[in-house]
């Protein structure tokens, strides 16, 4: 059983594939390359951590593996707007496309020591709500910034249109926080020179 973890997929948004100047034609062929590429990497034994904004619901079951739904904003508004507030509703929604689904609805800690040594992470969908103390995994800013110094942005724009495990994480996060200077970090650069 491996790890991943994703985010904002935007299935069939076209306004995801214009903005974010995803390179297909059509959103079929970006939902079609997702999909594939998901299924040739996840297997049916692993669980996905898709940290918010999945899109159309529907394209869960075409997915390998168990999921976890960190809700995003795209989430949380659809939940409001399609399903009257109602969270249950929602999550009988879902779980008619995939019974395998796990939905999580606040930023938290998973900790993974059980198969890495230490290995804790602060979930999130906006990076506004990143942890100082745990290393951060997000989403929401698609791919605007990958790396910042206490986190990943596990997107999907930032990393080939799929899901990264959590040997991928690592290895990033070892760059974050032992062989990157603060030049990296432009944001906590400027705040250092301006305090």
């Amino acid at each position: 059983m491996a790890l991943w973890f994703s985010a904002d997929e935007h299935f069939g948004s076209q306004r995801a594939l214009e903005l974010c100047k995803r390179p297909f034609d059509t959103v079929e062929t970006m939902d079609a390359h997702m999909v594939k590429q998901w299924n040739l990497h996840v297997l049916s034994s692993d669980t996905t951590y898709v940290l918010g904004d999945f899109g159309t619901y529907a394209r869960m079951s075409k997915l390998n593996g168990r999921i976890v739904l960190l809700l995003g904003n795209y989430e949380l508004k659809d939940i409001q707007q399609k399903f009257g507030g109602d969270f249950e509703r929602f999550k009988d929604f879902i779980h008619a496309i995939k019974e395998d689904v796990e939905i999580i609805s606040n930023p938290r800690l998973l900790d993974f020591s059980d198969l890495f040594t230490e290995q804790i992470y602060w979930v999130c969908h906006e990076p506004l709500d990143m942890h100082r103390k745990y290393f951060n995994l997000f989403g929401h800013i698609h791919g605007t910034q990958m790396v910042k110094k206490h986190g990943l942005n596990v997107g999907v724009d930032c990393h080939h249109f799929r899901p990264i495990d959590l040997y991928t994480i690592q290895f990033y996060q070892d760059a974050i926080e032992s062989k990157y200077d603060l030049n990296v970090f432009c944001d906590e650069l400027t705040l250092t020179k301006n305090n």
